[in-house]
């Protein structure tokens, strides 16, 4: 999927946001779309992921420093989903009914970061774990099950 790019950290995004001068009435390519890169939905999310994993190189140029400044651009998933509902200004629009939805979890997919768990043992507290003792050494390495304290039991037993 395409929106896993704007937020690697290995790649750069560059924005281009010009929409070149075309008569209306040409139509060889298909239908044209005159809206505003900011306001075009697929545009406008891909542009929020990639914003929002610092990966535009090119935040200088003049017509993305338009692009930046026409809205407040979304720093989680709640602003996000304002920022897509069909009654927010400035308006997003998509070409497709569907895009709207799938847009909203692409951006929870490559902005959310989810740290591992980590669970006590028998053998060990966790205490020296989250004091960070453990840091250089890894998690304790005990092959017993994992304490059930603080944890709904499951099965029968």
């Amino acid at each position: 999927e395409m929106t896993r790019l704007y937020a690697f950290a290995e790649c750069i995004v560059i924005v281009d946001p010009h929409i070149d001068a075309i008569d209306k009435a040409d139509t060889r390519w298909g239908n044209i779309n005159h809206r505003k890169y900011e306001n075009r939905g697929w545009c406008c999310a891909e542009f929020s992921v990639a914003y929002k994993n610092n990966r535009i190189i090119n935040k200088d140029d003049p017509a993305v420093q338009e692009v930046i400044k026409s809205r407040k651009w979304p720093k989680d998933i709640h602003e996000y989903a304002a920022m897509m509902t069909d009654d927010a200004l400035p308006k997003v629009e998509f070409t497709d009914k569907g895009d709207r939805s799938t847009v909203l979890y692409n951006f929870y997919k490559m902005t959310t970061r989810i740290e591992p768990y980590r669970f006590k043992t028998r053998r060990s507290s966790g205490a020296e774990w989250a004091k960070g003792a453990g840091a250089k050494q890894g998690p304790p390495s005990s092959p017993r099950r994992a304490s059930s304290v603080g944890s709904p039991r499951l099965g029968n037993g």
